[in-house]
């Protein structure tokens, strides 16, 4: 999180979604690749040894640093291959994201006091930025998420509670989803 003039931002990762339930690890994924009718290098290299594979970017750099320079064009196959699945996987995923009024309170909440669970000094500190607001506070977003559980909640919150957002306002900074 970062303040600018009542102006905060949260970088929103992978973990947001694991949090709300959701199987969104790369180990996830693996397990549903593995039923995939995918047979190739990148597939037979992360059934063999999983662990390499625990951070997927990492993964395929290693692989592509180990393989001949007549194999990129395979690798790249393989790639796009893998891709495809992780797309079709998350949006299996994004279909099971259900949001009740508890994810909505509690997300809410977890926004509106952020900073509960700061260091009794910093808290103090954003505590009196705030009171002394005489503005708008400003909540952006910085979502590297493959999913749409942020807008969803966003957007639901919205709903809900207008009045209480009238001095309040949401904007995205940046997403990676397409």
């Amino acid at each position: 999180m970062k303040v600018r003039n009542n102006e905060y931002i949260f970088f929103i990762g992978n973990g947001f979604d694991i949090n709300l339930g959701l199987k969104t690890s790369y180990n996830d994924f693996y397990s549903y690749y593995k039923i995939q009718d995918s047979k190739n290098m990148l597939s037979e290299s992360i059934n063999k040894n999983i662990n390499l594979w625990s951070d997927l970017e990492l993964g395929l750099g290693r692989f592509l640093s180990n393989i001949s320079e007549n194999q990129i064009n395979d690798f790249l196959n393989c790639k796009s291959d893998l891709e495809k699945h992780l797309i079709d996987y998350l949006k299996i995923q994004d279909k099971k994201i259900i949001l009740n009024e508890t994810a909505f309170d509690s997300f809410k909440n977890g926004i509106i006091h952020f900073y509960n669970d700061f260091p009794q000094e910093e808290k103090n500190q954003l505590l009196n930025s705030i009171s002394n607001s005489h503005n708008s506070i400003n909540y952006r977003f910085a979502t590297f998420n493959y999913t749409h559980v942020l807008d969803k909640l966003i957007k639901g919150i919205i709903t809900k509670y207008k009045k209480l957002l009238t001095h309040i306002f949401v904007k995205p900074l940046i997403t990676t989803r397409t």
